[in-house]
């Protein structure tokens, strides 16, 4: 088995219902948060959730917590601009679900990054909104700079996180 897999689990209408959610959020930019340069977070937290979108989000995790089949730990959504990388890591989370809700149709850049554990091979690829990306047993990652325009992606971990985790 591979450290990752791309799925498609989202139906073009859950797609525009998350990217809906995002522009509702509140959230905050970060020139430098952790391992993510340029980058505006948006955490999903009960309390973060717009009234009017609680139900669908509900329906999403759902959707979420079936394919990792584990216990959630953290949510959020990143918007990755002009500027943005990130740098090679690997999440506190034993299972990284991530979604492309958004992405510019000239992104130039962004791509991702993975070190494949069976090759030790360094592989770079794009994913379209839509399409999710799954890391398993802490996949070592990252996201190549970009140069023009911007996506937006839903990041959910899953399974019990490191101690060292610094993102809680």
């Amino acid at each position: 088995m591979n450290n990752y897999e791309i799925v498609t689990m989202f139906t073009e209408s859950e797609i525009k219902f998350l990217q809906e959610m995002y522009d509702k959020m509140h959230g905050e930019f970060h020139e430098k948060y952790m391992n993510l340069y340029s980058v505006t977070l948006k955490v999903i937290r009960d309390d973060s959730i717009p009234a009017d979108c609680e139900s669908g989000w509900r329906k999403i995790e759902a959707k979420l917590d079936t394919t990792a089949n584990d216990l959630s730990y953290r949510h959020y959504f990143l918007r990755y601009g002009e500027g943005s990388k990130v740098s090679m890591h690997d999440d506190a989370s034993p299972t990284t679900i991530i979604t492309m809700v958004d992405k510019d149709p000239m992104l130039d850049g962004g791509r991702n990054i993975v070190i494949d554990q069976n090759t030790g091979e360094c592989l770079e690829f794009g994913f379209d909104v839509s399409e999710t990306v799954i890391y398993h047993n802490h996949t070592y990652h990252g996201m190549s700079y970009i140069d023009h325009g911007h996506r937006l992606v839903l990041i959910s971990w899953y399974g019990q996180p490191r101690d060292d985790s610094n993102f809680k």
